[in-house]
């Protein structure tokens, strides 16, 4: 049985992000996310995922014409002039006579609805027999407009108790905060990453719940957007390409950034990431008592949030949770496959899924690659991990291509770019040369199962790196791992799921005498992680990294470019917090909002300990006995703090 399942549906009249292949072939599973092979981040400017398909075919060495069943979401109207084109021409699936099509199609395709595709990953990628189920994500799509479901899972059949249809969630409730702070919607873990250095502030606690009401048929949030903003066509490149930069600027006017005006930027995020939380966990504590099942699967865009996924776990609602490895809409396709797969025999239940179910390259093809751009390279089948670990622990960043490529938003050790945990310049060094990260977003450790206990009280189980963890010992031996809150988003690694990675940090802990790597995605600014080995190269060349160990074949920045790179000392944290602040002041430059300026300098002059004065009718600002404006005074700030 050969099963194909793509997501958006083709040819639907609506637009999807997240775009994501998945093939069932008997045992075997392929899937993957289409923004992994055009580099564009939650791709969603193609009509289908084209590549990702095709690479499962090759991986699986199938055709579309063996295909059993395809499946696709449901759409919003089926276009079946579309579908022809779609199964006859482009995969050519279909061979027969026009005519008989729709007979055809009607045998071989199945829609899967939005949010039981998204429940369905979660519960035949866990080990749970009996289950309790939700899932709350930003609005589905169009086929299935819902944003919230709750139910079990029970000897294989679904039983749905809530759903709940429309825009006005908690997902969207987050993706308002993150606008409010000037990011764009898809950089909701930012929103996230800036929380840590913030304080819950009351009166904006309450503002906050008097947007929510949380009942048993979901979490209502009363958003309001007051008209769109325009397009900046500077933001727009083209390997760089994404639409949300472009086609809006941040903040927006809506009655969340209204709200926030007043505040600090790291108050913002803090303050709506604690009612965030506590909402969710509202939620949780009615439907358990709808329940007698203790286990619990959560899926959906909004549980890509680790520290929100840390706040139900410690809640201990329920005893057992599990946190599929793409609870976003790129775990879609392969949700939906199973589900499809699951009412065709009896799936085998697993320990876990395995996430390594990506596309992958024999050590010809990059040896090929390699000496077609005169590649200086060393080849090592004996213990490429003990080289590799060596080159950590001696400081240098390199980046790991090994084996078949991660589903989902993680890298977990077969696309990862690797440092030295112990360092701190270690975090510098990876943002300087790859990342250009904002300064407050953190770095993930990978640990071997066995020596979890080396920073926790007792073994944990995190193979997807879906969960921020408070860190209980060890902390200082792993500085650049660690967040400003303690926690970390924890990966860790068993021997049988990758034994190479494993080796590598097995290598490393013998060397040091800590079984910690830093890790963190293959990837430069602006594009998605990636999948080939020509990309893998192009990073090193362009100084991305220091070594690059793809397969057996080791290739050195140094031995194969001339340069006179250096990294800078990192900039301090408060400082790059300084900078944020006052550069915040540029959104009352909007006449609208200079309503608002006094409470944001009130704030602003305790936070940097000074004090500028300003005139409540007219709105004047003074400043070491001077008047002037909002664009003076941030120059003046930013020169007295050297930043």
């Amino acid at each position: 049985m050969i099963i194909a399942s793509i997501y958006p549906c083709p040819y639907d009249i609506q637009d999807r992000h997240d775009h994501n292949a998945a093939i069932i072939y008997n045992d075997k599973i392929f899937a993957y996310e289409e923004e992994k092979l055009t580099g564009i981040k939650n791709e969603g400017t193609v009509r289908f995922p084209e590549r990702s398909l095709m690479m499962g075919m090759k991986e699986l060495n199938i055709t579309p014409s063996m295909v059993n069943k395809w499946v696709f979401p449901k759409p919003r109207e089926l276009n079946m002039k579309g579908m022809e084109l779609f199964f006859s021409t482009i995969v050519k699936a279909y061979k027969g006579n026009p005519k008989k099509f729709k007979e055809w199609f009607n045998k071989k395709v199945e829609f899967v609805p939005h949010q039981i595709s998204h429940v369905a990953l979660g519960y035949y990628g866990s080990s749970f027999q009996d289950t309790a189920f939700l899932s709350l994500d930003g609005g589905g799509d169009y086929g299935d407009d819902r944003n919230y479901v709750f139910g079990e899972f029970v000897k294989n059949k679904i039983f749905m108790k809530y759903e709940n249809k429309s825009n006005y969630n908690i997902g969207s409730f987050h993706a308002y905060i993150t606008d409010a702070l000037g990011f764009n919607n898809n950089e909701s873990g930012k929103t996230s990453g800036l929380a840590s250095y913030g304080n819950i502030k009351e009166e904006l606690v309450n503002k906050f719940n008097n947007l929510l009401n949380v009942s048993k048929n979901g979490i209502f949030f009363n958003r309001r957007r007051f008209g769109s903003t325009k397009i900046n066509l500077n933001k727009i490149k083209p390997r760089e390409y994404n639409r949300a930069k472009f086609m809006n600027q941040y903040p927006s006017s809506t009655n969340v950034s209204k709200l926030c005006l007043g505040y600090l930027p790291q108050d913002i995020a803090a303050t709506g990431e604690y009612v965030f939380k506590e909402k969710i966990l509202d939620l949780l504590k009615i439907l358990k008592k709808t329940t007698k099942i203790n286990n619990l699967i959560l899926s959906g865009g909004v549980f890509q949030n680790v520290s929100v996924n840390r706040a139900v776990i410690d809640s201990k609602l329920f005893k057992n949770y599990y946190f599929t490895m793409a609870s976003g809409d790129s775990g879609l396709a392969l949700g939906a496959a199973l589900y499809i797969s699951s009412n065709k025999k009896k799936l085998v239940k697993r320990k876990y899924l395995n996430p390594f179910l990506g596309p992958s390259f024999d050590e010809l093809q990059i040896k090929d690659m390699l000496e077609s751009y005169n590649i200086s390279y060393e080849y090592n089948n004996k213990n490429i991990e003990k080289t590799a670990a060596k080159l950590i622990s001696e400081g240098f960043c390199l980046g790991w291509f090994q084996g078949r490529a991660e589903y989902g938003p993680r890298s977990l050790g077969a696309r990862s770019i690797l440092a030295d945990p112990r360092k701190n310049n270690s975090k510098a060094r990876i943002n300087q040369l790859l990342k250009k990260r904002d300064w407050f977003m953190p770095y993930a450790p990978s640990i071997m199962y066995e020596y979890s206990d080396y920073l926790f009280k007792k073994k944990i189980h995190s193979p997807y790196m879906q969960v921020a963890l408070t860190i209980d010992k060890n902390n200082k031996n792993i500085p650049s791992a660690i967040h400003k809150d303690e926690t970390s988003r924890v990966h860790t690694i068993e021997k049988n799921i990758n034994s190479k990675y494993w080796k590598l940090i097995d290598e490393f802990r013998k060397i040091t005498g800590v079984p910690v790597i830093l890790n963190t995605s293959f990837n430069r600014h602006g594009i998605s992680t990636i999948s080939e080995p020509k990309q893998a190269l192009e990073h090193l060349l362009e100084g991305c990294m220091d070594y690059l160990i793809i397969e057996n074949f080791i290739v050195a920045f140094d031995k194969n470019r001339k340069t006179n790179r250096r990294v800078k000392k990192e900039e301090k944290e408060i400082n790059c917090l300084k900078r944020d602040v006052i550069l915040r002041l540029k959104v009352f430059e909007n006449y609208k909002f200079r309503k608002y300026l006094q409470n944001y300098i009130s704030n602003l002059n305790q936070f940097l300990k000074i004090k500028i004065n300003i005139n409540i009718k007219n709105l004047q600002i003074n400043f070491q006995n001077k008047n002037i404006d909002i664009d003076k005074l941030i120059k003046i700030l930013l020169k007295k703090y050297n930043l």
